[in-house]
């Protein structure tokens, strides 16, 4: 270890150097000007003193030191990092260039945000509802255990665990390291300090339920074996219920005329094991049923062996537990977990994996029209370049240049696309036919949907700017000195733009078919026949716990 401190520390020491001169930029020079400025009148007053007049002494002086200006630019070189600078002054130089053409920056800008934002908006969609995951400790390894019938032509699970049933599989399974129960309650009454709440989402949860799946309180305490009856209120309960105060720590809390105490406050991005219904409230019990039953899976398990030891375990629980049914034709059933319950997984899934595919599309088509206008731009600019070139601008310099330039257009589209996102979440969210939108699918600009957006621009970037900055590197001095017309495209640009303008016609048309597509499925979901007159059909329930039937209890015990 110490040989390798030796021989990279003296490396990284003079990187961070370098870094630090770059940020001191202008006290460094201005500290070089005047020691520059020192050696200078130290070698006039030297040839004065040999008998020279003052103008030959400056003269002498100057060829000996050699130019100021080469001098400054080999000390820049020296102490700073020259690609930084390099790319500061491209940088520059593309802010001035695209400021001096609002109308193109402006159009090239809301092009480019409408992809990248309709991609953003989707990606938040299947990022919330197909690939994150709980936030708990090793939600890779949680799954779901149940019980299905399979019989002719039918699939149906079921399967509500008792406290017995759920401590047998808890004190037999050789599978899983920790197991956790709980169950969604059906509109429970809910007040606090005797004042009667809004509907709430109650889950009934076993007393290891936090502990174990690692989910620890902001505020308050997790609850213990040896606790009663105890409630944790979601984040956002808390927030706008009780202003985030810590005083919320040992109010009584009442749900179906059974009281309480608040011991803790979940944090913010917990939200319960069920992704279509959030919970607001949880509260643990010493004997309540359990409906759905996670496990987590020790370490070199699979799903497969995990089912086949359920699969030998129930008919042996069934018959221990005379509460527990198990008959021929059921299965022992392992599910994934680790993204939380969900029914509308299984229903958008499909769909929006096909409306990535029409907005990857859409970015395509964005993406081949601003290259298109930068490639027209280009011709333009070729008086620009040729003057560069006969500078001693070297074409690499120039392809860098057209690349920042691409980079800084597709930066100022995300950074709008972000905005057209959060509209375009909340577009697609009120046309799907949801009573309630669940808080996991609004938009979130977390490092997440930060990430892909600037990926986003990124690639962007790269796409329509690739071709641009190979024409502007490949560009002939010779042939646009002796044009008269500098105006006009040359061959070459003219071939890039036809092709460009072809691939966006073959992905427009693609998209169309594809659209069309995918609204004749929209429209068949639609007209679905349901085998019944759905109009004028309204779904009734009846409460009757607010005259006092059916209170007292907190489910069936």
């Amino acid at each position: 270890m110490k040989h390798w401190l030796r021989l990279f520390w003296p490396r990284c020491r003079a990187v961070v150097r370098r870094a630090l001169a770059v940020l001191r930029k202008e006290r460094l020079d201005r500290e070089f000007d005047e020691e520059l400025t020192t050696h200078l009148e130290l070698l006039i007053d030297e040839g004065r003193r040999r008998g020279l007049s003052p103008a030959d002494a400056r003269r002498e002086a100057l060829r000996k030191l050699g130019r100021p200006v080469a001098l400054r630019e080999l000390h820049r070189e020296q102490r700073g990092m020259p690609v930084l600078d390099v790319l500061a002054q491209d940088l520059r130089h593309a802010v001035r260039v695209l400021w001096k053409s609002p109308a193109f920056t402006g159009i090239v800008t809301l092009s480019l945000a409408l992809g990248i934002g309709a991609n953003t908006a989707l990606f938040s969609l299947v990022d919330g509802l197909l690939l994150r995951s709980l936030p708990v400790r090793e939600p890779d390894r949680l799954v779901q255990v149940r019980q299905t019938f399979t019989g002719p032509g039918m699939k149906k699970a079921g399967g509500v665990f008792s406290k017995p049933a759920f401590d047998f599989i808890r004190a037999h399974t050789a599978v899983f390291s920790e197991i956790v129960g709980f169950n969604r309650l059906d509109r429970p009454a809910v007040d606090i300090d005797g004042v009667a709440e809004p509907s709430r989402e109650v889950a009934q949860v076993s007393e290891n339920f936090f502990r174990d799946l690692g989910v620890l309180p902001i505020v308050g305490r997790i609850p213990e074996a040896s606790d009663d009856t105890v409630a944790i209120i979601s984040h956002g309960w808390w927030r706008t219920r009780f202003g985030g105060s810590a005083g919320v720590l040992g109010r009584m809390v009442t749900i179906d005329g059974r009281a309480c105490p608040i011991i803790g406050v979940a944090p913010p991005r917990f939200l319960g094991l069920s992704f279509d219904n959030p919970a607001d409230l949880w509260i643990t019990s010493r004997v309540p049923p359990f409906q759905q039953m996670i496990a987590r899976l020790k370490p070199g398990v699979t799903a497969s062996q995990a089912q086949a030891d359920m699969q030998a375990l129930f008919p042996q629980l069934a018959r221990e537990q005379p509460d527990v049914h198990w008959e021929d034709g059921m299965q022992a059933e392992i599910l994934p977990a680790g993204r939380g319950l969900s029914q509308l997984r299984a229903e958008y899934e499909r769909p929006l994996l096909a409306l990535t595919v029409l907005v990857t599309l859409v970015l395509l088509i964005t993406c081949t029209n601003v290259g298109n206008l930068l490639t027209v731009r280009h011709a333009a600019r070729r008086r620009e370049l040729t003057v560069r070139i006969a500078l001693g601008a070297s074409r690499s310099r120039l392809f860098l240049q057209y690349l920042v330039e691409s980079a800084v257009l597709a930066t100022l589209g995300g950074i709008v696309a972000l905005v057209f996102a959060r509209w375009g979440v909340s577009i697609i969210i009120a046309m799907l036919p949801l009573p309630a939108a669940p808080e996991g699918l609004a938009f979130h600009a977390d490092g997440r949907v930060l990430a892909f957006a600037a990926g986003a621009s990124l690639v962007s970037a790269l796409l329509f700017g690739l071709a641009p900055a190979w024409r502007a590197a490949d560009v002939d001095p010779r042939s646009v000195l002796r044009s008269s017309q500098v105006t006009t495209s040359p061959k070459g640009t003219r071939r890039l733009s036809r092709w460009l303008v072809g691939c966006q016609v073959a992905l427009s048309v693609l998209l169309l078919v594809a659209a069309g597509l995918f609204v004749q499925t929209l429209r068949n979901l639609v007209r679905l026949d349901m085998g019944f007159a759905p109009d004028g059909l309204l779904q009734v329930s009846v409460d009757t716990r607010a005259s006092g039937y059916g209170r007292g209890q907190v489910g069936p015990l």
